[in-house]
């Protein structure tokens, strides 16, 4: 089961990831280009090693960030579940907003459906809220 998951995972990653392109790019070199600050090309260069820079500093600190939140341990299908549910959300709300025209964050949009979906696989396992904030307990929630 989580061979399958995990394989329709790393499948549904590909469309999502070709999504976020289309909307960053064209966001991040309009304004050079239209101003002929930049030719395309050279923006268009810009852009690929900024997002190639952005890749390779997102691992350190989403790992910083994860240090920030307890996470509640979930067997590894719903896990698998959660991040599948969640790429699904995005896809579909980034493919939404292309074909609309609307600028949007991916990062938001991934962020929400990986919030919204533990939330929903935390309740449906019979997770309970903590008596707590997030704040490690200083003040009640």
């Amino acid at each position: 089961m989580e061979v399958l998951l995990l394989i329709l995972v790393g499948a549904l990653m590909l469309p999502t990831l070709y999504l976020a392109g289309l909307h960053d790019v064209p966001n991040a070199i309009a304004i050079p280009v239209r101003t002929r600050a930049l030719t395309a090309r050279a923006a268009t260069r810009l852009a690929a090693g900024c997002t190639a820079a952005g890749v390779l500093t997102a691992l350190p600190m989403g790992l910083y960030l994860y240090s920030w939140f307890d996470v509640p341990d979930m067997p590894p299908a719903m896990t698998l579940s959660v991040v599948l549910a969640a790429l699904i959300t995005a896809l579909g709300w980034q493919t939404h907003t292309y074909f609309q025209g609307m600028p949007t964050s991916n990062t938001h949009v991934l962020l929400s459906a990986l919030l919204g979906g533990t939330l929903a696989a935390g309740l449906i396992s019979g997770w309970t809220a903590p008596k707590s904030c997030a704040c490690r307990g200083s003040t009640p929630c």
